[in-house]
């Protein structure tokens, strides 16, 4: 828990996706997640995309 306090939302997010790519063993990640419940699950919040 202390490491993840200590990193950066770029570093928390690409640990998750390491994770999870080492758990599915697949060339392929699919994402069984919203992007709320991964911001939830890292400690994040969510920007609103840019409008264009």
């Amino acid at each position: 828990m202390l490491l993840l306090g200590c990193k950066t939302a770029i570093e928390k997010i690409a640990a998750f996706l390491l994770v999870l790519s080492e758990r599915l063993r697949s060339d392929v990640l699919c994402l069984p997640m919203t992007r709320l419940d991964i911001s939830d699950h890292l400690g994040l919040t969510i920007e609103p995309f840019p409008a264009r």
